[in-house]
């Protein structure tokens, strides 16, 4: 955003000062309609800030500290011709510390450089937010995003994506905390979906590729994922009354068991092949489970 540092042109202000001798003083007030300008104020000849009040026909105005009559130096209030409002402190015309109001409800508020925030908080027209440390007008460091649906973004930024530490929360409940690389999980980290599925574990763009995935009755699938199904590990699903528990080398359950909750016992009654179908059938129902739930 260009702000406008000096108020009056130098020519300006010339021409004022040749028309009213009393500004030639080392500090004088002087008040004068012209050429499309109301002015009211003190001006010192030394670059001391003092305290104006103008006006222009563009429809620019500011009330405040400065120097030499025409640039901010100090808090003051400053209106650009596009209805920008630029409160605050200023050194030599640049905005430091305060709050910019655009005529489209964007406001930006904190500590500038250059014109530009580094550090605090922009509400965008359409309600979202984003507070923290800024770049280019974009996150860069920490920070923190707030969604119009109530989803948030929190933790490290680069360009605007969670890079390094950090939580996203979604609208829908969802969370996902750990190591992001553009919005996505990339190492360690957890997803909860709600309090009947949470993935933990070691994350490659987004998926589980080491870890365990834990359902709401104590079911899980722990081990290597690829394609987001188990490849290597164990696991613990539940039919009815019947759990099954067991092992799974490349993608092939290798050794299983089936236990009768309700008759306290093992199930019995079946061939070994016929109790791994069974058990891949149980699989096939919690990898489906794992589905829906996304």
């Amino acid at each position: 955003m260009i702000l406008r540092k000096t108020i009056l042109s130098t020519v300006l202000l010339l021409a004022v000062v040749a028309a009213h001798p009393v500004f030639a003083a080392e500090c004088a007030f002087a008040e004068f309609t012209e050429d499309g300008l109301s002015f009211e104020g003190t001006i010192c000849d030394d670059g001391t800030a003092a305290h104006i009040k103008f006006s222009l026909d563009t429809g620019e105005s500011f009330e405040g500290l400065a120097k030499d009559g025409k640039t901010p130096h100090g808090h003051g209030k400053l209106v650009n011709s596009d209805g920008t409002l630029i409160e605050g402190f200023f050194q030599d015309g640049d905005i430091l510390q305060g709050i910019i109001t655009r005529s489209d409800g964007h406001v930006e508020e904190g500590t500038f450089r250059d014109d530009e925030l580094i550090e605090g908080r922009i509400t965008y027209a359409e309600g979202s937010i984003r507070e923290g440390s800024f770049r280019d007008e974009k996150l860069n460091g920490q920070g923190k995003i707030i969604y119009t649906d109530g989803g948030i973004r929190e933790g490290t930024f680069r360009d605007e994506k969670l890079n390094g530490q950090g939580i996203t929360i979604f609208a829908n409940g969802q969370t996902q905390e750990g190591q992001f690389r553009d919005n996505k999980l990339n190492g360690e980290g957890r997803i909860k979906l709600n309090d009947n599925y949470t993935e933990s574990g070691t994350f490659r763009d987004g998926n589980l590729v080491e870890g365990k995935i834990t359902f709401g009755n104590q079911d899980y699938l722990r081990g290597t994922f690829r394609n987001k199904e188990l490849s290597n590990g164990t696991f613990k699903t539940t039919e009815g009354s019947n759990v099954y528990t067991g092992r799974i080398e490349y993608g092939e359950i290798v050794n299983s068991s089936c236990y009768n909750e309700t008759r306290n016992r093992t199930c019995g009654g079946r061939s070994k092949s016929q109790e791994i179908d069974d058990t891949a059938n149980a699989i096939a129902n919690l990898l489906s489970a794992i589905i829906l739930a996304k």
